[in-house]
């Protein structure tokens, strides 16, 4: 933020219960835009792994329920929230808090403008009563992918060229470091040097396709019986993950860890990171959050993945759902760790100039400028 341009008061909201990527992300935004001197205040469902995380960090934290046949509660629930903080912005980032937040900005007498996040390449269902929200009552709409998913949006539903702005998820560069030391995670999980990390650190959902990673876990081994495979996050499907690996006999060479807040740490242990989503990726975070501490990636070829992995350049890409596919460039890897730095470090390059937490801040916080500008300009 510039001298001449004066704090915002931005509300912020996720209806999500859980907490992964795309919570970590507003979180991360909404204490950068703090950071920047913004006025900035978070509305999140009561008991919320979210909710918990905001406040152990000190962020200003409202509760509201946002159950479906709530909604009218919710509305004016928010709108009072509103005029209490004098909202200039509001920005969603869940499917229930969109359409509460969006319609609250509608009937307050305060009108702020609504950006509406897109963590999810997931289709937006062509019906009426969507095109009042995205066409209607959102301001703008942000993909936190890259360009590929902004243009697939406009192609796929005709909003205007400004409507939708490409805002990628990005990794903080001064956590996220090459400098930071992981042997105390291998050595807590009895992971020697000799012996290949190759491990994915994400919420524990069905489409991130960790049966898929599994799979080729068993097929490197027979490669490279020296590689050991970790699993890094918890989530719903935790408890079948575990079965599968017991049914492949992956027991003495996989590790599942739960839920870990020193991913820095966990990142700097691994030798080979990979992302095995088949479906709903925009861009997970942990991508740029890898290459920016240098460590090779592996990922499926889906959502704006390839905007920042550029196969053989910065990372390799797979097709998704193909485990022998993901187990042969993982061997690559394996085989050639030259090859892999030094694609990891044109891959941290790219992180600095384009996908650093910082540059998102900075975005979205120019886009919420211009869009005040416009109102002012409109009135």
């Amino acid at each position: 933020m510039t001298s001449q341009e004066k704090a915002l008061r931005i509300l912020h909201t996720e209806s999500s219960m859980g907490l992964g990527g795309q919570e970590y992300a507003t979180l991360a935004l909404v204490e950068g835009l703090q950071k920047r001197g913004h006025v900035v205040v978070l509305l999140v469902q009561a008991g919320s792994q979210l909710q918990t995380a905001a406040e152990e960090r000190g962020v200003l934290c409202h509760t509201l329920t946002m159950h479906k046949a709530l909604y009218p509660w919710a509305i004016f629930r928010m709108c009072a929230l509103i005029q209490k903080h004098q909202i200039e912005v509001v920005h969603t980032h869940g499917s229930r808090d969109s359409w509460i937040g969006s319609f609250a900005a509608w009937f307050s007498s305060l009108k702020p403008v609504v950006v509406l996040s897109r963590h999810k390449s997931t289709p937006i269902a062509k019906h009426a009563i969507n095109r009042v929200l995205y066409h209607r009552l959102v301001d703008r709409i942000v993909t936190t992918g890259g360009e590929l998913i902004r243009k697939h949006l406009l192609a796929e539903h005709q909003f205007p060229e400004h409507h939708v702005v490409a805002i990628p998820t990005g990794a903080d560069v001064e956590r996220f470091s090459p400098n930071i030391e992981g042997d105390s995670f291998r050595k807590e999980w009895g992971v020697t040097k000799e012996e290949c990390l190759i491990g994915a650190v994400c919420f524990l959902r069905s489409y991130k396709g960790l049966d898929h990673f599994i799979e080729a876990a068993a097929i490197v081994l027979t490669e490279s019986p020296s590689c050991r495979f970790v699993i890094v996050g918890d989530g719903p499907e935790q408890e079948r993950l575990e079965a599968k690996i017991a049914q492949w006999e992956l027991q003495g060479r996989f590790i599942l860890t739960g839920h870990r807040e020193d991913v820095p740490e966990v990142m700097a242990a691994l030798d080979i990171f990979v992302v095995s989503s088949t479906d709903g990726e925009t861009l997970t975070q942990t991508i740029p959050q890898a290459l920016a501490m240098e460590t090779p990636v592996v990922a499926t070829n889906i959502g704006s993945i390839p905007d920042i992995i550029h196969h053989e350049e910065t990372g390799f890409l797979v097709s998704p759902g193909d485990p022998q596919a993901l187990a042969s460039y993982i061997l690559k890897l394996v085989e050639d760790p030259e090859r892999g730095a030094t694609m990891a470090c044109e891959g941290r390059a790219l992180v600095l100039n384009s996908f650093s937490s910082q540059s998102t801040v900075v975005k979205n916080e120019a886009l919420y400028q211009d869009l005040l500008h416009e109102k002012r300009g409109r009135l």
